[in-house]
Parts: structure tokens; sequence; C-alpha cells
């Protein structure tokens, strides 16, 4: 049973690390259309989506790679 919740674990980190990647790939996208005015609404969204980035990296901190 130890293989199966090490292979389990694998899988949950790879997951995780690869939605980590996607969500820091669309913060870049989002801060590019950043303009003067009238984009509050990109500025909430991204800082909402680096909030979500560390909670990923600290959930990945307390489960590490096998």
């Amino acid at each position: 049973m130890l293989k199966v919740d090490h292979v389990i674990t694998q899988i949950n980190n790879q997951f995780w690390m690869q939605h980590k990647i996607a969500l820091e790939i669309e913060i870049g996208i989002l801060e590019e259309r950043f303009m003067p005015s009238d984009t509050g609404h990109l500025h909430t969204t991204v800082a909402e989506l680096k909030r979500r980035v560390l909670e990923i990296e600290k959930l990945l901190l307390f489960c590490p790679p096998p």
C-alpha cells in the first residue's frame, strides 16, 4: 500500500506544479494588458491569482515530492 500512496502523492504534486505554472503564465498575460486606467479588474484578478500561487506553494512545501 505504501507504493500506491507514493504514486498518488507524486501525481498530486505534478498536478499542483502544473496548475501553479499555468497560473503564473496567466498572470504574465494579464499583466501585459495593464493600462494606466480602466484596468482595475485586471489588477484585482492578478492579485488574487498571485495569492492562489502562494497557497499552492505552501501546499507543495508541506507535501514535498517523495
